[in-house]
């Protein structure tokens, strides 16, 4: 297993460290294989770094990287048009894999079809693996539209974020068992992030309160996670991390909790 630390909440404005050059160092020191940053990340703070800049330093630090790209567009066509950009430039930087958040959940299913069937060439030609993420708003938005897709499409890989299900279901899905068993049987990359029945992260997931969550979160990780998987435990900051009304102060430490998350995982999967 190789432990990714999420750059989200963690360099830019308002975060632990400004840019790349301060926060790559660090990371490694903390112990962790690698980092995942999404190509967007760029467009909203462009002061952190280059993504060119962020590979030579990885590579300097002996890390992984993967890059996350998000598609966009008011039609399948233009959805597909913004792929193929952004594969392009996340591929540039030969990160260890891609993931994407793709397509639209309100498509059809020959929609997302179409967009699939493009996609996955788009990935043979850039050579790197891509893996789509199980995310709110996306085409794998539901267990039950993922049965769908991943069934038409058996060479299709998935990033496995479970907590995105549970709140778009507004339950745990206990009955959900056939969709999760087989997204976790595709997945090349886990987000090991624990959510709830109202919302896509716990509040802190080292609260016992929350420790059937966790036990249920981590049994379905159980069923994805190798020796060679790449795991994120990817809590993100506000408003994804709750704050203290009218303060809007942060509950809890997002770094100690992806450091104690990180460190959890390694002790159950080695």
């Amino acid at each position: 297993m190789n432990l990714y630390k999420t750059l989200w909440g963690a360099v830019g404005a308002g975060a632990p460290f400004a840019d790349f050059r301060s926060a790559i160092p660090r990371i490694a020191e903390a112990g962790w294989n690698g980092v995942s940053v999404a190509v967007i990340a760029f467009q909203f703070d462009p002061e952190i770094g280059t993504l060119e800049e962020l590979r030579e330093l990885c590579a300097s630090h002996d890390l992984g990287l993967s890059v996350m790209v998000h598609t966009f567009g008011e039609d399948v066509a233009g959805h597909l048009e913004h792929l193929r950009r952004e594969m392009e430039r996340a591929a540039s930087v030969q990160p260890h894999h891609i993931i994407c958040h793709g397509g639209v959940d309100a498509w059809s299913l020959e929609q997302a079809k179409e967009f699939y069937s493009e996609a996955l060439e788009y990935e043979a030609e850039t050579g790197i693996p891509v893996a789509h993420e199980t995310h709110r708003s996306r085409l794998l938005h539901s267990p039950w539209q993922a049965m769908e897709i991943l069934e038409a499409f058996p060479e299709l890989k998935t990033a496995m974020d479970l907590s995105h299900w549970v709140v778009m279901a507004e339950r745990l899905i206990h009955d959900q068992d056939a969709a999760i068993k087989l997204v976790a049987s595709r997945a090349i990359h886990v987000d090991a992030r624990v959510g709830h029945e109202q919302g896509p992260q716990v509040p802190d997931p080292r609260d016992p309160s929350w420790s059937n969550h966790l036990e249920v979160f981590e049994a379905w990780w159980d069923l994805a996670i190798t020796s060679d998987q790449v795991v994120v435990p990817e809590y993100g900051p506000p408003p994804y991390l709750p704050t203290i009304p009218h303060t809007g102060e942060p509950v809890a430490d997002l770094w100690a909790i992806c450091d104690w998350a990180k460190d959890r995982l390694r002790t159950r999967y080695g």
